[in-house]
């Protein structure tokens, strides 16, 4: 009679056990279902992942052509309603005297060289800072040295009057030179216009006619015609105005830009957005109608799910659907499905189909880019 097989238990050693373990896990990752669904079957069969986007996009262009100045702007960067994100510097016209703009022929949208070429100018400035003597060295003491007139050379300018209360005198300084004829330019103020007065070289208080180099009549400075090439973006001076020397007088743009009011160099938020992409930099300079950067209304958001293609067909555009946020998943929110992207995105081994939620409210919750997962 044989004897009965024992059989004998075989210990696990820690090694084998180990082992045992890790598969163990293995197989749970692979086979068990995914925990947001077994954990929220009461929401709904089925589920979908997705993110916060923007469902609005603010496009901000530059109002005119110039350089940007200097502006500390970053994506992701919140912006206020009315707040000024940029400011553009544009070409301008400084007056090149001080003086007083007596005539104003330029108009906003005007092309510049048109208004030029049939008035002259774009506006007169007279100026109110100097006088002029014109006067030729025929006028001057018969002598050759008084007959060598050099252009930037300072004079005396004098009325030939010795009584106290008549004398009148000033520098003067050759501001231009046509053969034997000069112009002498004095400050403004001193002599009376037409009134006779004589030029001389020299020093002192005395004036001798050997130093004579000229005489005649002080006169006002003819009007001087301001220029410019481009377009009339503004108009900054009007008639009658006194402006001082390289006090901007027009705003240009570039011949091809069109204005029909003038232009507003400030870069203004219309609304509170989020800053998501910006094209410039500081000191660039941008044409009329660049486009400056990108933001998204935070009063605008929505959820773009992944639906799978075994479960696209069961949702219709007005369906309403439950969102839960990955950063507060104790709230649900209502959402209705806006629209169902005809085209799928390949993903793997199955397709995808990108749908757009639009929440009822969120109550502040949401931000751009947050995680979130629907159910149906």
């Amino acid at each position: 009679m044989k004897a009965p097989i024992r059989k004998i238990p075989v210990r696990k050693t820690p090694v084998r056990r180990m082992r045992n373990m890790l598969l163990a896990a293995l197989c749970a990752c692979f086979w068990a279902p995914p925990v947001s669904v077994a954990a929220d079957q009461a929401l709904g069969d089925r589920w979908a992942k997705g993110t916060v986007r923007a469902g609005e996009t603010v496009y901000l262009y530059a109002p005119m052509g110039g350089q940007l100045e200097a502006f500390d702007l970053s994506v992701g960067d919140d912006i206020r309603q009315d707040d000024v994100l940029m400011q553009v510097r544009p070409a301008d016209v400084p007056a090149p005297f001080g003086g007083v703009i007596r005539v104003q022929h330029a108009h906003i949208g005007d092309i510049a060289e048109n208004v030029i070429k049939e008035y002259g100018a774009l506006c007169y400035l007279e100026r109110t800072d100097v006088h002029w003597l014109k006067t030729s060295a025929a006028t001057a003491y018969d002598d050759a040295a008084n007959r060598d007139i050099r252009v930037g050379e300072t004079l005396r300018v004098y009325n030939n009057k010795t009584g106290v209360n008549d004398k009148k005198e000033a520098p003067g300084r050759v501001v231009a030179v046509n053969g034997s004829d000069f112009t002498v330019e004095f400050p403004a103020g001193i002599f009376n216009i037409e009134e006779s007065i004589r030029v001389y070289r020299g020093a002192g208080s005395e004036y001798k006619d050997t130093d004579r180099v000229g005489r005649g009549k002080a006169q006002r400075v003819p009007p001087i015609a301001v220029a410019a090439q481009g377009v009339i973006a503004g108009i900054l001076v009007e008639e009658g105005q006194t402006v001082d020397r390289g006090q901007p007088l027009y705003v240009l743009d570039a011949a091809d830009t069109r204005y029909e009011t003038a232009a507003q160099p400030e870069v203004t938020a219309l609304e509170d957005c989020v800053l998501t992409a910006l094209y410039v930099q500081p000191g660039q300079y941008v044409a009329k109608g660049q486009l400056l950067l990108t933001a998204a209304p935070l009063h605008a958001l929505e959820c773009a799910v992944d639906v799978d293609e075994l479960d696209i067909l069961t949702l219709s555009v007005g369906m309403i659907v439950r969102v839960r946020l990955d950063a507060k998943p104790d709230r649900l929110l209502a959402a209705t499905v806006e629209r169902i992207a005809p085209l799928g995105k390949k993903m793997l081994d199955t397709t995808k189909y990108e749908v757009t939620l639009r929440l009822a409210g969120d109550d502040g919750l949401l931000l751009p880019a947050m995680h979130v997962t629907a159910y149906w």
